[in-house]
């Protein structure tokens, strides 16, 4: 559905905390935020999902990420090493 990835208590975080949005869509949380980091959509990005009937499936990257998007693990994996935090892994 569309918005379905926003945030219902979006407006009871006070407007001086300091706000990360990490994601896809551009939402009304990455206009709020301070840092947005760019993440794949699920059709940019490898993965195994489970549907609503509870069954696996797998998907492969059907579209290439625009700009500096980048897949959940990388970004998170870049910020460790800005926090000078060892992460023992460079792949998925």
């Amino acid at each position: 559905c569309l918005g379905g990835d926003e945030y219902y208590r979006l407006s009871q975080i006070p407007d001086s905390a300091f706000f990360i949005y990490q994601g896809s869509h551009g939402d009304r949380g990455a206009r709020r935020a301070d840092v947005v980091l760019p993440g794949c959509s699920w059709a940019e990005k490898n993965g195994t999902f489970v549907n609503i009937d509870g069954r696996v499936q797998r998907s492969k990257a059907a579209l290439t990420p625009p700009g500096s998007a980048r897949n959940d693990w990388q970004i998170i994996r870049a910020l460790s090493e800005i926090c000078d935090v060892t992460l023992n892994y460079d792949s998925m």
